[in-house]
């Protein structure tokens, strides 16, 4: 299904990378420090990342509000990063493109309804670009945001706790 978040670990230095759209773009989260790569499952619950090893040892880490999140693109060259997440009371929407086009972004609540829709087929420039998003209109919970471009369409998901 297309939007889930996927998460992996390089074996070289233990990076959590993560895809939101079935690792067609991988976003690295942050050098972790985890003991091992072979791991069963990651759950991050708000700002805590708890990994199940294979050894059936359970790792807990920390990971900051803000975090080292850099875009690596696999096919694409399209990038989208919603910071801080979990978010409270704003939003930084960052991407990235790499030839100027019609771009719309939409939020979407888990159920899919349509939240917010900040940008509708605006033309913009190659390049990176931000907006701020206020939420403190938006419920608790898990939502999705979208960066349609005609051509690609790139997914993030990001936590609202007030």
């Amino acid at each position: 299904m297309q939007g889930d978040t996927i998460f992996a670990t390089s074996n070289i230095d233990s990076t959590l990378l993560f895809s939101a759209n079935q690792g067609n773009k991988w976003n690295i989260v942050s050098k972790l420090g985890l003991p091992s790569s072979d791991f069963v499952s990651l759950v991050m619950i708000q700002d805590e990342l708890y990994a199940e090893l294979l050894s059936g040892e359970i790792y807990r880490t920390t990971i900051p509000k803000f975090l080292d999140v850099r875009s690596l693109s696999v096919g694409q060259h399209e990038s989208l990063i919603v910071y801080p997440n979990p978010v409270s009371s704003w939003a930084a929407v960052s991407y990235n493109l790499s030839i100027p086009q019609l771009v719309s972004v939409t939020l979407h609540d888990a159920l899919g309804r349509e939240a917010a829709s900040p940008i509708t087929k605006q033309l913009q420039n190659a390049g990176a670009h931000e907006i701020n998003l206020g939420i403190r209109n938006l419920n608790l919970g898990i939502y999705s945001i979208s960066l349609f471009t005609g051509a690609n369409e790139i997914f993030a998901k990001f936590i609202v706790l007030h």
